[in-house]
């Protein structure tokens, strides 16, 4: 994912948990939440579904939580998009 495009989905995804404590991230992942106050759904963690839209509104890629999250200790777990690219990595 291209550097200022993972920090827009970092900044909205942190802000739809607002009310989920942040705890202190865990490399190579940069955002991290007590795991304690994130509920289960069949589709994994209940948080914020990411919908990248493609060529238009109609094509996107469904995230769920199952995709999203990795559990990284007993009480963390962590936005699993650690991942960065410069423009000029392509």
């Amino acid at each position: 994912m291209e550097t200022t495009i993972y920090k827009a989905v970092i900044e909205a995804f942190v802000k739809q948990l607002a009310n989920v404590p942040r705890v202190a991230s865990v490399a190579p992942f940069g955002a991290c939440f007590s795991s304690k106050n994130i509920g289960s759904t069949r589709v994994g963690p209940a948080v914020p579904q990411i919908d990248p839209v493609l060529q238009s509104q109609n094509v996107y890629w469904a995230i769920f939580g199952a995709n999203s999250m990795v559990q990284v200790g007993n009480d963390v777990m962590c936005m699993g998009c650690g991942w960065r690219l410069k423009p000029r990595d392509f």
